[in-house]
């Protein structure tokens, strides 16, 4: 692996140095729309990446099929080795999202706001083991 200008040796197999994120030929539509047209990139384990545009370029609709709040109706996106239309339970478990605005039920406790999204999300309920708050 080369970091800048020196090679670093690893001792990875090839699903640990497997892209992080993976799509290829994504397209999506809403009606006539076309919010994303064949869109493909990849994201290297461990490396950080921004996705930037004007409004209106497909930013968001982009994240909403990434992160499985909407399906993704062609190509394929594979997110940590996982598929993301033949696995999105698994997808789900691997991936944290962060709103840019707040979404938590002010009248619901913390751990009550963490059972709400996961079944929201159709994640297992948190059990006992699953979340304690000291």
């Amino acid at each position: 692996m080369t970091i800048g200008q020196r090679t670093v040796a690893t001792d990875l197999s090839d699903s640990e140095t497997a892209a992080a994120v993976r799509v290829r030929a994504l397209s999506h539509a809403y009606g006539p729309r076309r919010a994303l047209v064949e869109v493909s990139f990849e994201v290297p384990r461990g490396q950080l990446f921004a996705i930037l545009g004007p409004n209106a370029s497909g930013k968001t609709t982009l994240f909403r099929v990434l992160s499985t709040f909407v399906p993704c109706q062609r190509g394929d996106v594979t997110l940590l080795g996982c598929d993301l239309r033949r696995e999105i339970p698994a997808v789900r478990r691997r991936l944290g999202v962060v709103f840019q605005a707040a979404s938590l039920d002010r009248m619901l406790t913390v751990l009550e706001n963490i059972h709400f999204r996961r079944t929201d999300l159709s994640l297992s309920p948190v059990g006992n083991s699953g979340c304690q708050l000291a």
